[in-house]
């Protein structure tokens, strides 16, 4: 049985950064998408590029399948060292999200934190960018 997808995304590349604008909730055909617009990116995408801007809004939440497909995405699409920033401002059910995703970077060994401001966000990913020059 086909299922049809769940959630919405956007991606664009900004200040050599991935911005990922995104409503959910979200279950493994829309994942399936997102890793193909990832695929589209790939090409666009410059080699320096290893950050994240993951900004949530809505109910956010992600099935259990959606949850195991994200991971399987993440580790195809990782590139080292990889750090994103999590907007969750606006979302429903912020608890459980942040178990959620908290288990995919992990899995994943990517770096993260979560934010409910897009300036501090933004100051967390430049941080990172200078903590990496620096070595």
């Amino acid at each position: 049985m086909a299922f049809y997808e769940h959630g919405e995304f956007s991606l664009a590349i900004n200040d050599n950064r991935l911005d990922i604008d995104a409503v959910g909730p979200f279950n493994r055909e829309v994942i399936a998408d997102y890793d193909q617009q990832l695929q589209r990116f790939a090409d666009r995408m410059p080699t320096s590029l290893c950050k994240g801007l993951l900004t949530l809004h809505g109910m956010s939440l992600f099935t259990p399948d959606a949850e195991q497909a994200l991971v399987e995405c993440l580790l195809r699409w990782k590139r080292l060292p990889w750090y994103n920033a999590v907007l969750i401002d606006d979302v429903q059910g912020k608890a459980v999200l942040k178990q959620q995703l908290g288990r995919c970077y992990d899995k994943t060994g990517i770096t993260y934190a979560f934010f409910d401001d897009r300036n501090e966000a933004l100051h967390w990913l430049s941080q990172q960018d200078d903590a990496r020059q620096a070595i």
